[in-house]
């Protein structure tokens, strides 16, 4: 056999697997049902309609159920990602909040620090609160429990 016909062959078998792979991929997407872009874009809209419809009628824990799986997922991948991933995903992230802080108008500026500092002042607030109720429980559970331990007669005096 001469090398030319080894060639031939070489060129054949190689266009045969090609054709094949392009059969094989034509009906791998006939059996997905996604015949064209349009398609499958059609797919995908009534795919977000369909989750859109279930979400608006989940109640409150079916929804914080979700947000826990979510939160779940979120997790998992930032412990399985490297340093240098985390640090180009925070750096992408930092970059997306300042640009979009300079495109923001002067005012919307204003509105969105106010809305801020009055949401911090909340929870302040809340906290300062919380912690004073729970002071003052602590307080009257243990006078509570000095009333109970001291004798009858003392507590008469």
């Amino acid at each position: 056999m001469s090398y030319s016909q080894e060639d031939a062959r070489e060129a054949r078998q190689l266009l045969r697997n090609e054709l094949d792979g392009k059969r094989r991929n034509e009906t791998e997407e006939e059996e997905r049902g996604v015949e064209s872009p349009s398609d499958r874009e059609d797919h995908l809209t009534g795919e977000r309609a369909r989750i859109r419809r279930i979400r608006e009628q989940e109640g409150p824990a079916e929804r914080e159920q979700r947000f826990a799986v979510h939160r779940v997922w979120a997790s998992l991948r930032r412990e399985e990602e490297d340093s240098a991933e985390r640090e180009q995903r925070l750096a992408g992230d930092r970059a997306q909040v300042t640009l979009r802080r300079e495109q923001e108008d002067p005012a919307e500026r204003k509105q969105r620090l106010a809305g801020d500092r009055a949401r911090v002042t909340l929870r302040r607030e809340e906290k300062d609160s919380a912690e004073r109720e729970q002071r003052l429980a602590g307080d009257r559970a243990r006078v509570t429990l000095r009333r109970e331990q001291e004798d009858p007669a003392e507590r008469e005096q």
